[in-house]
């Protein structure tokens, strides 16, 4: 049987002992960054309530790390300068990455075929095509093809930047410690195309379903953005595997259907918040699913049964676990 050691940490109220949500749109603010309000009600979850908090976001970890760390500084501020003992993760590029948010040790990594990475950045679009971004991420490093400044807007806290690479060499047959630049295509973990003509993004990720269906997990993520990580990794399959690391290191090996058994029962533990499609799997896998009332109305129409919150202007995924967790304003 596990051992029951990290329950007694994870005193948290009610059903509900974990917590997973989406960055840009449902836990920032509209102008991407963690309002004070929502830093002390995690602070409160983590600290006070021994709950368990899981960034899921598409953002990759070179930008989320900034987050965190901010955040972490907040927490050592109310708490004597001393990091409190708190359990937090990091789910970043959609769930392909998960990083121990206060150790920084990497707990998985689910990466492209080099081969599948490059075709996408090289040969789907032309390369005179400007009304279409290609990026992806490699190694903490963003790369582009084109020059769109105007993204950067969403990265304010992180001041992330990214790398303009309009062409690359040829693909390297042999994985090497260089970049995409030299053609090396090895730990790509995230390709996503960005482009502000809403139907010509749709027409690219139809073409892209058809024709990756069987090997990539393809899903627009904002109104001007498609995700693409390896297949079967998104931001639900993320939690999970975060509960298989928990369950590891609290106690010895068990059978593989106690310790799926035991993600299963975890799973209904957790609530979970989001406001675009490749939150779906996320939304829908957790014992209970928000939506923001600023999300993208298809998932609103594709998943009525999901209680809308408040914006995210508004602090609606803060409101909503104080809320769950019993935390005084």
């Amino acid at each position: 049987m596990f051992r029951r050691s990290f329950f007694a940490f994870c005193a948290a109220s009610g059903p509900f002992r974990y917590v997973a949500s989406d960055m840009d749109g449902t836990l920032l603010s509209p102008s991407h960054t963690l309002t004070d309000y929502a830093k002390e009600t995690l602070r409160q979850l983590t600290v006070e309530k021994k709950a368990v908090f899981m960034f899921n976001t598409g953002r990759m970890h070179a930008d989320v790390k900034i987050v965190n760390d901010n955040l972490q500084t907040y927490f050592k501020s109310k708490n004597d300068g001393k990091t409190p003992d708190v359990k937090m993760f990091m789910s970043t590029s959609n769930g392909a990455v998960v990083h121990d948010a206060m150790s920084g040790k990497v707990l998985l990594e689910n990466v492209i075929s080099p081969k599948i990475a490059y075709e996408l950045y090289n040969d789907i679009i032309p390369f005179n095509e400007t009304r279409i971004n290609c990026n992806l991420n490699q190694n903490d490093i963003w790369y582009c093809r084109h020059n769109w400044e105007e993204v950067l807007e969403f990265h304010q806290e992180s001041q992330l930047q990214f790398v303009v690479c309009p062409e690359t060499a040829p693909l390297a047959e042999t994985a090497t410690p260089k970049t995409i630049k030299e053609g090396d295509f090895s730990r790509v973990v995230k390709v996503f195309f960005t482009c502000w003509d809403r139907p010509l993004l749709e027409r690219l990720e139809a073409y892209l379903q058809d024709r990756y269906k069987d090997e990539l997990f393809i899903n627009i993520s904002a109104s001007y953005c498609i995700d693409i990580q390896a297949k079967g990794i998104h931001k639900g399959r993320a939690v999970q595997d975060i509960f298989r690391h928990l369950i590891k290191e609290e106690g010895e090996e068990e059978d593989t259907d106690d310790v799926e058994e035991e993600v299963e029962k975890r799973m209904k533990q957790t609530i979970a918040f989001g406001d675009d499609l490749n939150d779906v799997k996320m939304l829908t896998q957790v014992g209970k699913g928000f939506v923001m009332q600023n999300a993208n109305p298809k998932l609103k129409e594709l998943h009525s049964e999901l209680e809308v919150i408040d914006s995210n202007a508004n602090d609606g995924v803060a409101k909503k676990i104080r809320e769950v967790f019993d935390i005084d304003d």
